[in-house]
């Protein structure tokens, strides 16, 4: 939808832009997330591809998990660790409950966290998309 992806590139537009976006994304349907979880990989600034990845956690659909590991391994320490928090977000964790699990990878970088939440996910990403609670 041409709407979402207009909407969805005014987070790479500046503050003030970013900011009015920001509230239209959160008032938005579900169908925004593919533009998010694209914008996610895309966008050209760390405060834009944060938004993103807070706005996708806020949805708090599994179905955005992929995109958000892929952003576990951005070189911009905000990026990764929202993308962290929105995983936990999303799976109806309680920040830093997914962290507990993998055993505290959170702070041992951005490659360890990524590879521990790519094992994670392969293991039960099946039992994850049947639970239409989350999906």
């Amino acid at each position: 939808m041409v709407a979402f992806r207009k909407l969805v590139s005014e987070l790479d537009q500046g503050v003030g832009r970013r900011v009015a976006a920001y509230g239209r994304i959160l008032q938005s349907s579900d169908r925004v997330i593919p533009y998010l979880a694209d914008a996610l990989r895309r966008a050209r600034t760390a405060d834009a591809r944060e938004a993103c990845a807070d706005l996708l956690g806020a949805r708090k659909k599994a179905r955005a998990v992929p995109a958000l590991i892929e952003a576990l391994g951005d070189e911009d320490e905000h990026v990764h660790v929202h993308a962290m928090w929105a995983i936990e977000k999303a799976l109806k964790f309680e920040i830093g409950g997914l962290q507990v699990i993998l055993g505290g990878h959170l702070f041992d970088g951005p490659r360890v966290m990524k590879a521990a939440v790519t094992k994670w996910w392969k293991r039960n990403r099946s039992f994850i998309e049947g639970n239409w609670m989350i999906w």
